[in-house]
């Protein structure tokens, strides 16, 4: 084969590689600023693919509501430092579900 059948071979390959859509996220790693501005613009974004998708488990919504709910036992009873805590807990919970199904799951 010639080294200008090769070249026209391969050109070709790079035309179709071009029009495959981006892989799933979760191929660059684990999202380092989960929570931060940056990170829920990302979100925002109409091409955004959640690594996981489909629904959520009730498992993973009852644990983000009980964290909440927690926090909210804490900060009725004064202690405004554990309820902090608690009401961050949630929130990560729910940002990293968001980044791993998608806004639709939760």
């Amino acid at each position: 084969m010639s080294n200008e059948r090769l070249a026209e071979i391969i050109r070709q390959i790079e035309e179709l590689q071009a029009l495959e859509p981006p892989g799933p996220r979760g191929d660059d790693g684990p999202p380092t600023d989960i929570g931060a501005f940056n990170w829920w613009c990302d979100l925002l974004q109409s091409d955004h693919q959640p690594t996981i998708g489909g629904k959520a488990p009730d498992s993973l919504k009852n644990l983000i509501e009980s964290a909440y709910n927690k926090g909210q036992v804490f900060e009725d009873a004064g202690d405004y430092n554990l309820a902090k805590k608690w009401m961050d807990i949630g929130t990560l919970l729910l940002a990293m579900c968001i980044e791993k199904y998608g806004f639709e799951a939760m």
